[in-house]
């Protein structure tokens, strides 16, 4: 059976790439690591004793709290659907392409001052379902998946920016069957440190589709440096052709879309929702 997605046993099992100390794995829960706002944490705080030294604002991440590809130059001439989907006009099929994505806002801070993220870095995988006749609904953790072949497995250098609306672009109909497609996020400042996240995008034939963001980990400094170390290494590429960058993660998701319905009906929908004011 391939490696799947939700397959967690993944890189070594030395706590390589985090010092001495083993990297903390845990994550958040769904609702506390989709509301982690680094602005609402107030400035300055009083007390009957009067004014007390200032909260120190902590890195944060927030998932799919708004639509952040509007405006995004990928994005420029799409019709956005939902807060997860967009379609962009194509001019080669004729057709339009779907846009599926996530909305991923990230702040760093060091010493309660907000950093710029200076890195971010992408590495993907893409699957078919072994059984043709599978579909998002139906598929279950363990299922037997095909991978795509890939030119690479070394992390590649995706522009940092604090925003971003990871995700995978598609031909309206892709007759191969349900398409998977994961993609393992390592963003963050050496001085502030990051997160590690993954997203994965999975799409039916007939655009039906689901946008997960799983095993969202916080990193410290010294976390992240390390982390870098391991994927600038030469050998990289041959010790993690089949593994994750980090190993025994929990298989948390963080946010979920759920099953969106499929074009054809989304524009229905809104034809009926118009047709009715």
């Amino acid at each position: 059976m391939a490696d799947t997605p939700d397959d967690t046993r993944t890189t070594d099992r030395t706590g390589r790439g985090t010092g001495n100390v083993p990297l903390d794995r845990r994550t958040g829960g769904k609702t506390t690591a989709s509301k982690q706002t680094g602005g609402d944490i107030q400035g300055e705080v009083y007390s009957e004793l009067g004014k007390m030294l200032p909260v120190k604002r902590r890195n944060s991440i927030e998932l799919d709290q708004r639509d952040v590809s509007i405006g995004r130059p990928r994005y420029a001439g799409a019709t956005h659907i939902t807060k997860n989907l967009a379609v962009k006009p194509n001019y080669i099929s004729g057709g339009g392409d779907l846009m599926n994505h996530a909305n991923v806002e990230i702040h760093l801070y060091d010493k309660g001052r907000e950093q710029p993220m200076t890195h971010r870095y992408l590495r993907d995988w893409a699957y078919y379902p072994s059984d043709p006749n599978k579909r998002i609904a139906t598929i279950r953790k363990g299922d037997a998946l095909t991978p795509v072949p890939s030119d690479t497995k070394r992390f590649l250098w995706d522009p940092p920016s604090t925003t971003d609306a990871p995700g995978q672009q598609n031909i309206l109909q892709d007759k191969r069957g349900t398409y998977l497609y994961l993609q393992e996020f390592l963003a963050g400042n050496p001085k502030t440190g990051g997160y590690y996240y993954q997203v994965l995008t999975m799409l039916d034939p007939d655009a039906t589709s689901r946008i997960q963001v799983k095993n969202t980990i916080p990193l410290t400094p010294s976390d992240f440096q390390n982390l870098q170390k391991i994927i600038a290494d030469p050998n990289f590429e041959r010790g993690y052709v089949s593994k994750f960058l980090i190993d025994n993660l929990p298989g948390t998701v963080q946010s979920d879309t759920g099953i969106d319905s499929t074009i054809p009906n989304i524009v229905q929908q809104k034809k009926q929702g118009k047709a009715k004011r």
